[in-house]
């Protein structure tokens, strides 16, 4: 992830061991571990002033949720413990919620948020459809998700008011795709498909307050993973960050011709 004033990056490391931490890059392109240890951490997200860092720490069966200042050293507070597998995916512009992925019984993936002011959590969307990658828009109105209710993963959004799992209105805004991201003005969310292209959609509120968008547009195509791309972009989505592999072949055709001893006699 891309640090709020779009310097920094956060993102996490497997070592050797297997055990992933947390690493800082700056713009000059350094980069420093931030954390180490026995536990294993990942999904890293900025807060809002980029002071601190959310993530989940497993130790043992559990992924529990765990902030800490955005320095090297720095110690890890518990926000939330439990038995689920939980992935943090944004924290609101205003400080007040973060959303996570929770690994649900039954449901299989779900939309949870924490209220950081008295860390207490509760599901945001929770149906028999695998929900991820929830997104807070900037001015804290809408949230975008990737959900595969359709029967593929798609881009979905509705209003967000905190911790309210009251049934609501949804909008698809992608043409096969996920891992949603809000520019800084609310008035474009960008996704990418499975096959590794990166999408903008435009956004706004219709006269009767519903949601509108527009074609959705491609950016680049990135080169993608056997498993799936992550991505993140700046505030005025103009900067990408993209995990990709180190080499990108394709394939020539091959050609197989039979009965090629015939063909010398000719």
């Amino acid at each position: 992830r891309i640090s709020p004033d779009g310097n920094r990056a956060i993102v996490a490391k497997s070592g050797p061991d297997g055990i992933a931490h947390l690493w800082l890059l700056d713009a000059s392109g350094g980069a420093e571990q931030m954390t180490d240890g026995p536990m294993h951490e990942g999904s890293p997200i900025w807060s809002p002033d980029g002071s601190r860092i959310a993530h989940f720490g497993k130790q043992g069966d559990a992924y529990d949720i765990f902030v800490r200042a955005a320095k090297v050293g720095s110690k890890a507070e518990l926000m939330l413990k439990g038995t689920n597998k939980k992935f943090p995916t944004d924290w609101s512009h205003d400080g007040r919620y973060i959303v996570f992925t929770s690994e649900g019984v039954g449901t299989h993936f779900d939309l949870w948020g924490l209220s950081v002011g008295d860390r207490r959590a509760a599901p945001i969307l929770a149906t028999i459809f695998s929900e991820a990658f929830a997104s807070i828009s900037p001015d804290g109105k809408w949230l975008a998700y990737q959900s595969d209710a359709s029967g593929r993963n798609e881009v979905y959004v509705q209003s967000f008011d905190g911790l309210s799992n009251d049934t609501k209105r949804r909008w698809k805004v992608s043409k096969d795709g996920g891992l949603p991201h809000w520019r800084s003005d609310s008035r474009e969310l960008l996704y990418m498909t499975s096959d590794g292209r990166v999408m903008s959609v435009s956004i706004r509120v219709g006269t009767d307050g519903g949601l509108e968008s527009g074609q959705p547009q491609k950016l680049f195509q990135a080169r993608p993973l056997k498993t799936f791309n992550l991505f993140d972009a700046t505030p005025d989505g103009q900067r990408f960050l993209v995990n990709i592999p180190l080499e990108w072949t394709s394939a020539l055709p091959i050609t197989v011709v039979t009965n090629w001893t015939e063909k010398l006699k000719e």
